[in-house]
């Protein structure tokens, strides 16, 4: 037996259902205001999409504040983190930081990318 097949098929490990990765990573992004809602979540993102209109990167910092909340969330599964913790986005707010404030300091090319990854690694 594989190391993925005894993960998978052990008693205490509980895999999120689709809603449930959605809800986390959006709960993650809202986490960066300490609020443990969804919507607040959605605000946050819109507020980053609108708010640096005026900034070429917004785009960017946009969707990697997304990405890095659902790596985040990724992570903490592959870490065994108890799904309690995954649901609440306690793992995503710092990931999704990372990738926002990447695209904020530094212009869109290959290392940026790079950069992004490793940090919200």
């Amino acid at each position: 037996m594989t190391v993925e097949e005894k993960l998978l098929t052990s008693p205490s490990f509980t895999f999120p259902t689709p809603l449930q990765w959605l809800d986390s990573t959006l709960r993650g992004i809202g986490q960066i205001i300490f609020q443990d809602n969804r919507w607040s979540g959605v605000l946050f993102l819109v507020g980053v999409a609108t708010g640096t209109m005026y900034s070429s990167n917004a785009i960017w910092m946009t969707l990697f504040g997304i990405v890095g909340s659902l790596a985040g969330a990724v992570l903490a599964v592959l870490a065994r983190r108890p799904l309690t913790e995954v649901t609440q986005g306690l793992h995503g707010f710092n990931p999704s930081l990372v990738g926002m404030v990447t695209f904020f300091w530094y212009p869109l090319n290959v290392a940026t990318i790079g950069l992004a990854v490793a940090g919200m690694v």
